[in-house]
């Protein structure tokens, strides 16, 4: 009997096309691109040479027949550094005053099929470099330099601590996050505040965001207020109370003291210095115009005559005779003796006061007294009093207060110096009193 199998047949004919449409789908496939090192996000110093390696990269069944290695920085243009599958490559130096730089490196590799690529991001850093930051009287860092001398950063602000738009650039200021008056700044959730340790300070409104923990010692200003509205010549150093930039002992100083008892001392005390400044008395000295013979009662009963008048004989014969002689100017400190009087006083650190004409000075300091020499450490007086009377005019004035005090010699020893040529720098001056 004879008999037809016919599933054989289809079986052997199943088996031979199987492998046959397998192979032909994988050659089809394009390759697969890994890059093995470096990996993404590591960080390296300018200059240093790096391994490139595409470990892992697969041509899926058909063998790779080239790559491409390129690297540019973010945004940039991209350069070709390798077409190998390893090799050693030196990131570039950075560009003077650049401190860092964030690179795209990208791999690509090639096959029969297709291409396929891995791109990854590497921060190249300045290995080590030289700061020098530039304060203003406030202590904001308002300029930072380089050691090569290449501006690397700037800032402008409003009065109360707000940059100005467009005015400012730190991309390669390591010193960014400490602005205005030189504390903290925190952009976290794009608030703007300052960290003044006691409290944070919004220089968008220009108040504190809590409560002053010395509010009662300003009983006539807002608990979060900011520098009793005095910016430019007044800071907080720890968010507590307001001290002045430019004083010797700041919120001790005759104008602190205005602004303790609140807004109405404050503008009478700026508006009798403002007075003092417009040419009657200006730091020590009075200057007096020459008018006619008939105007001497007039400007005798005036503030300004009454003060003179007060300062001496010698004083009031000089602006007699002036009406004789045309203007002149009368130095009020080299007129009679003055009186000087302690202010306030912490340990040694003093205050004392003395009247030219009608006009309170201040001057502050930390006093020792040994064998007769009486030596006053960061010294300070106030306002351009000695700018106005000179090194004879402080002469005549430390003369007195020597006398006062009972010794043979007074030496003086200055505040350090923040600025200029020889930053830390103390004068020094001796004088030698006659009693």
């Amino acid at each position: 009997m004879s008999r037809l199998y016919l599933i054989p047949s289809t079986l052997v004919i199943f088996l031979i096309l199987l492998p046959s449409n397998t192979l032909a789908e994988v050659r089809t496939y394009p390759p697969t691109a890994n890059l093995a090192s470096p990996y993404n996000g590591d960080t390296f110093y300018d200059g240093e040479t790096f391994y490139l390696f595409d470990y892992g990269s697969t041509g899926n069944g058909s063998p790779i027949t080239q790559r491409r290695w390129r690297m540019r920085p973010i945004g940039g243009s991209w350069t070709n550094i390798s077409w190998s599958s390893s090799d050693f490559y030196s990131f570039p130096n950075l560009a003077p005053g650049q401190r860092r730089q964030t690179y795209e490196l990208q791999l690509t590799v090639w096959n029969s099929f297709g291409s396929d690529s891995e791109t990854i991001q590497v921060t190249v850093v300045r290995d080590y470099e030289s700061y020098y930051y530039l304060k203003d009287h406030l202590g904001t860092v308002r300029t930072t330099i380089n050691d090569q001398g290449n501006v690397v950063g700037y800032d402008d602000y409003y009065p109360f601590g707000l940059q100005m738009p467009g005015r400012s650039s730190n991309t390669g200021n390591p010193n960014d996050n400490y602005k205005f008056t030189g504390h903290e700044r925190d952009d976290e959730a794009s608030l703007t505040l300052d960290y003044m340790k006691a409290r944070n300070y919004d220089p968008v409104l220009g108040r504190f965001q809590q409560i002053d923990p010395l509010a009662q010692k300003f009983p006539g200003w807002s608990p979060y207020n900011y520098t009793m509205n005095n910016p430019i010549n007044m800071w907080d150093p720890d968010g507590r109370a307001p001290t002045s930039c430019c004083y010797g002992l700041g919120a001790a100083t005759s104008t602190a003291k205005a602004m303790e008892r609140g807004p109405k001392a404050l503008k009478e005390h700026m508006a009798a210095r403002q007075k003092a400044s417009e040419g009657y008395l200006i730091g020590a000295s009075f200057y007096i115009p020459g008018p006619e013979d008939a105007a001497i009662g007039i400007f005798a009963a005036t503030k300004v005559g009454r003060a003179a008048a007060r300062l001496g004989d010698e004083t009031w014969g000089a602006v007699k005779g002036l009406f004789q002689r045309g203007d002149v100017i009368v130095d009020a400190a080299s007129s009679s003796k003055r009186s000087f009087r302690l202010a306030d006083q912490d340990g040694n650190a003093k205050i004392y006061e003395f009247e030219v004409g009608d006009k309170t000075v201040e001057f502050d300091g930390v006093f020792f007294q040994k064998d007769g020499v009486l030596t006053i450490d960061n010294f300070n007086i106030e306002g351009d009093l000695v700018n106005e009377v000179g090194i004879k005019g402080l002469k005549d004035i430390v003369q007195d207060f020597g006398q006062q005090q009972g010794v043979n010699k007074v030496v003086i020893n200055g505040t350090p110096r923040t600025t200029g040529a020889n930053p830390g720098k103390v004068t020094k001056l001796e004088f030698d009193i006659e009693q």
